[in-house]
Order: structure tokens, then C-alpha cells, then sequence
């Protein structure tokens, strides 16, 4: 027979080992899923032909260094009679400037030196800097 005490007990033992049996079934499950996860992640990563394809999608980098080939190829503009296409293959230079350094050429006539240039709207001492190599006013 068995006294209040060891009943007491029995249960007491019983549902700790229940509730360590959850914790440990639902670690177990937590478990499962975190390696799941990972080893689904680590299987695409491996599975890629090309990891850096996902830091640096395929030309990135390939239009600037063209772009500066191109400049070295083609040496130096006269802004004087540049055409829009040509003067956007200045460093900085997009097809907005482009027409705006047009229109300067058009509304002021053409440019008497090189520093001229820096009259145009969007056109200042730093940009000066990095076109002056690529520029001439003809002669």
C-alpha cells in the first residue's frame, strides 16, 4: 500500500517527465527545421554554377570600363563641333549636359578655350577637371 506522500510523489515524477518528454519532442522539432533550412540553403549556394553571380550579376562592371576604353580610343572632342552622341562619351556626361553644352555652343557661339566650358549649366570646377584631357576648341 502506498502512503499520501509516494502518491504525491509518483505524480509529481510523472508529470515532470511528461512536460521534460514536450520540451524535448518540441527541441527536437526546432532542431529538424533549423537543419532543413540550412542545409536547403547551403545546397543552393553549392548548387549555383556561379556564387559571385548573386553579388555581381553578369556586366556590372563591364560598361564603365568600355566606356573608358572608348574615351582612350577616341581621344580628344572639339566642343566646338562635337555632336550630342559624341560629347555624351565624356566622362560625366549624359544626354542632358550634352544638349545643354549644345545649346550654350548655339545661343553663345562657339567656345573660345577649353575653361569656357565650365559656363554651362551643371558644368563645374570638378567635371571641368575630369573633361579637360578629353576637350579641345578646335585649332
Amino acid at each position: 500500500m502506498y502512503n499520501v506522500f509516494e502518491i504525491l510523489y509518483q505524480q509529481n515524477f510523472n508529470a515532470s517527465i511528461r512536460r521534460l518528454y514536450t520540451v524535448k519532442k518540441a527541441a527536437a522539432v526546432m532542431l529538424a527545421v533549423t537543419a532543413a533550412f540550412i542545409c536547403i540553403t547551403v545546397g543552393y549556394v553549392i548548387g549555383s554554377n556561379n556564387v559571385n553571380h548573386y553579388a555581381f550579376p553578369e556586366n556590372t562592371f563591364t560598361a564603365p570600363i568600355a566606356a573608358s576604353t572608348q574615351q582612350q580610343e577616341l581621344g580628344e572632342y572639339d566642343i566646338n563641333t562635337a555632336t550630342p552622341e559624341q560629347l555624351q562619351n565624356l566622362p560625366n556626361i549624359g544626354p542632358v549636359l550634352a544638349q545643354r553644352i549644345i545649346d550654350y555652343r548655339n545661343e553663345h557661339g562657339p567656345f573660345a578655350s577649353i575653361e569656357d566650358i565650365c559656363k554651362v549649366s551643371g558644368i563645374g570646377q570638378k567635371r571641368f577637371e575630369n573633361l579637360k584631357d578629353y576637350i579641345t576648341v578646335g585649332g
